[in-house]
């Protein structure tokens, strides 16, 4: 009935409320760790982000709210839970929309608050912060809000009540005993995985090291292979390794700059024209590699036209770097898709409708804050903020 819809209603928002002031804090702590010049403190962060940007949600939540319960006999309430794993999670995705934002920030008014006195930390809470705070979350809410709405239109929950399942897994948890020494095992191999990534990462590599933890399981009779040919998706690894590859190869060769030089220019007599481009084609591009490749693919081009056509440079470095966090659709766009997809529970017709909803609807949302916003904040399109 009705009231159970207000109050259902009111819930949502509240976690959803509860979840973003936690995630903004977690992102803003995150992104100026990855903004450091020290590598030490990078570490933790890239690890974090490494982590939990490849989490698929619904696992994490379950794994907080009945996991914890198992492992550390530890349980926590529902709205607890939901709130610590849509915050956990979402932190990843809030630390790269600030650090697009630190990265916007002119560097000479990071040097004009050193030289007049100010401390790092001075210079951060009164001159770069408030410009990153009020150039990307508006942008982040809105956007937020109308997926979820989308989400909601497309995919209405068929449970009215979950009773029986809850009844059923708190039957597992209470029948299925301690750990087993094969479990303690892989925990302690991933426990001294992420230690290893953390202090070794950089010397050594993320990738080499996670390759010994899986040899370690191996060598302790952890893992058999039977268990790798049961349980592990090769056709998702093959799929993402795939698109790894195409999307390093497109870089590195200048295949994936050849394509967007080609594409801009169409509107090159229109400045104007270029606030349109910019973004769908990072929107284009990010959903077939990773959003730091088409970074790295598109802004070189986008700055080309700051010279040319007298774009404001920090407007254009927005432009590139809000819009790369956007893949919806595809798989391949980024891990939590690809883990998603994997599961076997969905096909891809199943979310490109929505997904092209969603893309399309966040490149008129920026267009809007582009348009409309930025210029009263003070980031006029042409020529250079004051």
């Amino acid at each position: 009935n009705w009231q159970n819809f207000v109050n259902a209603t009111l819930i949502t928002y509240y976690v959803a409320a509860l979840s973003m002031v936690v995630a903004m804090g977690i992102g803003l702590v995150l992104a100026l760790m990855r903004n450091s010049r020290n590598r030490i403190v990078q570490a933790p962060a890239r690890l974090y982000l490494g982590i939990f940007r490849s989490f698929p949600l619904y696992v994490f939540l379950l794994w907080i709210y009945y996991g914890f319960k198992v492992a550390f006999n530890l349980g926590f309430e529902a709205i607890q839970a939901a709130v610590m794993a849509l915050g956990l999670i979402a932190g990843a995705y809030m630390s790269e929309i600030f650090r697009s934002g630190l990265l916007a920030v002119d560097h000479g008014q990071y040097e004009a608050g050193l030289s007049i006195g100010l401390s790092l930390g001075q210079l951060y809470r009164k001159v770069v912060l408030p410009q990153v705070f009020r150039t990307v979350i508006p942008a982040t809410v809105i956007i937020l809000a109308l997926s979820s709405f989308i989400i909601g239109w497309f995919f209405p929950s068929e449970l009215a009540r979950v009773d029986s399942a809850t009844r059923k897994l708190r039957h597992d948890i209470a029948t299925i005993g301690s750990m087993s020494r094969k479990e303690k095992g892989s925990g302690i191999v991933m426990g001294l995985t992420i230690i290893a990534w953390i202090a070794l990462g950089h010397q050594i590599g993320l990738a080499t090291l996670a390759i010994i933890g899986a040899v370690l399981l191996f060598a302790f009779r952890i893992v058999t292979w039977k268990d790798v040919e049961d349980y592990v998706n090769w056709g998702i690894l093959l799929m993402y390794g795939g698109a790894i590859a195409l999307g390093t190869a497109m870089a590195q060769t200048g295949a994936a700059e050849w394509l967007v030089s080609l594409a801009l220019p169409i509107v090159k007599e229109q400045p104007y024209w270029l606030f349109l481009g910019i973004p769908l084609m990072t929107l284009v591009i990010t959903e077939g590699m990773s959003n730091a490749a088409a970074v790295a693919v598109i802004l070189p081009v986008a700055y080309g036209f700051c010279d040319t056509m007298g774009l404001n440079p920090t407007v254009t470095t927005f432009l590139v770097a809000v819009p790369s966090g956007l893949a919806f659709m595809f798989p391949i766009s980024t891990p939590p898709n690809a883990i998603a997809f994997s599961s076997g529970y969905y096909l891809f017709k199943d979310v490109a409708k929505p997904g092209a909803i969603m893309g399309i609807s966040s490149w008129i949302i920026m267009q809007g804050i582009i348009w409309f916003y930025w210029p009263l904040i003070g980031y006029h399109l042409i020529g250079s903020s004051p």
